[in-house]
Parts: structure tokens; C-alpha cells; sequence
């Protein structure tokens, strides 16, 4: 995740392999992803809202490693209401949950 403090970004779960091209994903692994999420939200006793469905959706079809600032103007560009803690938590959540992988890169320098 990118924050304040440097350039980490998020990247969804897969071999390092395709570290530097575009995810292309097949539907089935999306589907497998969503309820892998799912699952981890349900125990956690979380619900599916339209926010967050909007926020995995556009993570999903996002290229390649995609910081904060970046999903949150995708999404915001569908739904304008979508604040910048509702897409953090989600990405925290992706990764809590094995979908995705935290990268921190530092300041860049």
C-alpha cells in the first residue's frame, strides 16, 4: 500500500513471474479470489458492501502493482463517494486474507 510515508503498493497474489506485465486474469481466478475474500470477510464478520465489491473489482482488473492513490482515482472516478480509509481497509483486507501482497519500496530514493 502506498502511504504518506513512502511508495509501498499492492499487487494481487501470484507467481513473481509476472512481476512487470498486465495481470490478465481468467474469470474462474477472479471467482476463486472473491470467495477466498468472502470466506476471510465472513469469519470476520464483515459485509460485501458496494463500495468495497466496486474496490476489489477495479483492483482486480488493475495493471500490475497499483499504489492507494492510484485505485482510489479509479474508483472514484465510478463512484465519487468512495473515501481513501474505505479503499485502505480493503486493500488491508486483500492482503490479510492471501489475495494480495503488500510491496514497500520506501521513499524512492
Amino acid at each position: 500500500m502506498r502511504t504518506a510515508r513512502g511508495s509501498d503498493t499492492i499487487r494481487q497474489s501470484e507467481g513473481e513471474e509476472a512481476v512487470g506485465r498486465q495481470m490478465d486474469r481468467e474469470p474462474a481466478e477472479l471467482d476463486h479470489f472473491r470467495v477466498i475474500l468472502q470466506a476471510y470477510m465472513d469469519r470476520k464478520g464483515l459485509r460485501s458492501t458496494d463500495q468495497r465489491r466496486l474496490i476489489v473489482d477495479t483492483f482486480f482488473h488493475a495493471d500490475n502493482h497499483v499504489s492507494i492513490e492510484e485505485l482510489l482515482a479509479q474508483v472514484r472516478a465510478r463512484d465519487p463517494r468512495v473515501g481513501y480509509a474505505t479503499v485502505y481497509r480493503t486493500l488491508k483486507l486483500l492482503t490479510e486474507c492471501g489475495v494480495a501482497n503488500e510491496r514497500r519500496f520506501g521513499d524512492g530514493l
